[in-house]
């Protein structure tokens, strides 16, 4: 059986209507009793755009009307939710639902809900409860939420989702876990936004980032706000970013560190310092580039190293900073000064 949202509750009123006209003179009417359960199989409710086109549509193998809870309740709801053109953008399910207002303003879905993107990039959201809201094209997801996009996971308490911008709104703490061969990164934030159709995630409070490989702990960061690409899993930092590396130790400061998780490379559009604790050495420059495994850092604009142990200041156009080795290779306009000897 298949009727539009508009139709559902005048339809059952008047089956229910019907059934109870007699075609004699009623008897003396005994105490009122309550009005039956309308009970309906291989249901289907359609809503169309105003081109005609489909919007959303909601099945389920059985539905139960209460005429006296102005209710309608579930069994294995499947919804879809159509773009414009008519093609299925996402199809959610779950275990039982209800149906709530005339026109079905309100469709709750729980139990092993699911909500599948049906077009690129392909991203799953499951929670256990799902509250629907047809016409605003909205619905929030609520207890254990995660949602999941290739090798990245999501998973935070409650979550709404707007299906025309594509944007899932994470509500409280969240954590985010990306993996990539034998690297492991894991993210921390709270309120962020998961730009389906762009990939992105948006981070507006602070945030702490690590990274292990093989299961060891190897870096770390942090910043006030941030941005992930999940693909190809760029950490953004913005605003008092610390990124440390712990084997060996370096440390990177700056207001914008772009963090390449799994190759382990740190880019800084704006300047940037880097201090290497075992060396006593700071470096900084206007910009940088850091290659955290070779253990290299290459910089650019007022570049200079200063190495605390010897008092020695190296300036130059670029500097490349070799932590294995100790050295600082200066290219351009170099300046050397050094004030202690070294015994």
């Amino acid at each position: 059986m298949t009727l539009r949202s508009g139709q559902l509750w005048s339809a059952l009123l008047l089956a229910l209507s019907l059934g109870l006209t007699a075609c004699q003179e009623p008897p003396p009417a005994p105490p009122r009793a309550e009005r039956p359960d309308l009970s309906f199989t291989d249901f289907t409710l359609r809503q169309a755009n105003p081109t005609g086109k489909p919007a959303w549509e909601l099945r389920t193998p059985q539905i139960v009307y209460n005429s006296d809870k102005s209710a309608a309740q579930l069994t294995k709801p499947l919804g879809f939710l159509y773009d414009e053109s008519g093609k299925v953008l996402y199809e959610i399910e779950g275990d039982r639902g209800s149906i709530e207002g005339e026109n079905a303003e309100i469709i709750r879905i729980s139990g092993n809900v699911i909500a599948r993107q049906k077009q690129a990039p392909g991203a799953v959201l499951k929670g256990e409860e799902l509250e629907w809201r047809p016409n605003q094209q909205t619905f929030d997801l609520r207890r254990n939420v995660i949602g999941t996009y290739r090798d990245v996971v999501l998973k935070g308490k409650e979550g709404r989702f707007d299906v025309r911008q594509q944007q899932l709104e994470l509500i409280g703490p969240m954590v985010a876990t990306l993996k990539q061969g034998e690297i492991l990164s894991e993210l921390r934030t709270s309120s962020p936004r998961w730009l389906l159709a762009e990939k992105r995630l948006l981070a507006p409070n602070p945030l702490q980032a690590e990274r292990r490989d093989r299961s060891q702990l190897k870096g770390q960061g942090r910043s006030q706000r941030g941005e992930l690409l999940l693909d190809p899993q760029i950490l953004i930092l913005q605003q008092q970013v610390e990124v440390d590396a712990l084997d060996p130790v370096a440390q990177l400061r700056g207001e914008d560190l772009r963090w390449n998780l799994p190759q382990n490379l740190v880019d800084s559009p704006v300047a940037v310092q880097g201090f290497y604790p075992a060396e006593q050495t700071t470096v900084r420059g206007d910009r940088g580039q850091a290659n955290l495994n070779a253990q290299l850092i290459q910089l650019e604009g007022n570049a200079e190293s200063f190495s605390a142990k010897d008092q020695a200041r190296l300036q130059a156009n670029r500097l490349i900073w070799n932590q294995k080795t100790a050295e600082a290779t200066a290219i351009g306009g170099a300046r050397y000064q050094r004030s202690r000897l070294s015994l």
